[in-house]
C-alpha cells in the first residue's frame, strides 16, 4: 500500500528515471578530496539498481535507452568518460535491444549493438583503468559480440562465426586480465 501511494505521487517508473537522470547529469570527472569517486560509485550503484541486475529490472526496462542516453550526454557534452559508467552504458543498451530485440528491425538491432561496441572500445582505451574494470569491460564486449552474431546467424553465418571467435578472444583477455 505504501509502494503503491509512492508510485501514485511520484509518477511510476518514467518520472523516478527523470530524477535519475537528473542525478547523473550533476557527476562530474574532476574533483578535490575523492569526491569524483564517492560521485562515480553513487553513480554506478544507483544505475545497477535501476538497469537489468536491479531488483526492479522489468520495472524500467522500457527506460534502458533513456538512461544510456543521459550517460551518453554526460560522456560526449561534459567530459566525463569514466570506463565504469561508460560499463553501464554499453550494458543498458545491449539489455534493453536483448529485451526488445524481438520486435525490432534488425537493421536497428545492429546499430545498437554496434554502438555498444564502439562504447566499450572507447572505454578500454582509456588510461588507467583498474584490471577489474578492465576486465567486466572485456567481458560486455564477449556478451555484446556473441549478441551480434546470435542476431544475424540466419543472414550471414560467416560474420556471426566471426563474431563468436571474437567473443571467445574478449573472454580470454578477460581471464587473463583477472
Amino acid at each position: 500500500e505504501a509502494e503503491l501511494l509512492v508510485q501514485t505521487r511520484m509518477g511510476g517508473a518514467q518520472t523516478e528515471i527523470a530524477f535519475a537522470k537528473r542525478l547523473l547529469l550533476e557527476i562530474h570527472e574532476t574533483s578535490t578530496f575523492g569526491s569524483t569517486d564517492r560521485e562515480i560509485n553513487f553513480a554506478v550503484d544507483l544505475l545497477r539498481r535501476l538497469g537489468s541486475s536491479g531488483s526492479k529490472k522489468n520495472y524500467y526496462q522500457n527506460h534502458f535507452l533513456d538512461l544510456a542516453a543521459t550517460l551518453k550526454e554526460l560522456r560526449e557534452k561534459r567530459g566525463v568518460r569514466n570506463p565504469r559508467l561508460m560499463l553501464q552504458e554499453a550494458n543498458l543498451i545491449r539489455e534493453w535491444v536483448m529485451t526488445a530485440g524481438h520486435g525490432l528491425d534488425s537493421v536497428v538491432v545492429e546499430e545498437h549493438l554496434d554502438e555498444v561496441k564502439n562504447i566499450l572500445e572507447d572505454a578500454l582505451s582509456v588510461p588507467n583503468s583498474n584490471s577489474m574494470t578492465r576486465s567486466f569491460l572485456l567481458v560486455e564486449l564477449a556478451s555484446t559480440l556473441a549478441s551480434q552474431a546470435r542476431s544475424i546467424k540466419s543472414r550471414n553465418l560467416a560474420k556471426a562465426l566471426s563474431w563468436f571467435d571474437e567473443a571467445r578472444q574478449s573472454l580470454n583477455k578477460a581471464r587473463a586480465t583477472n
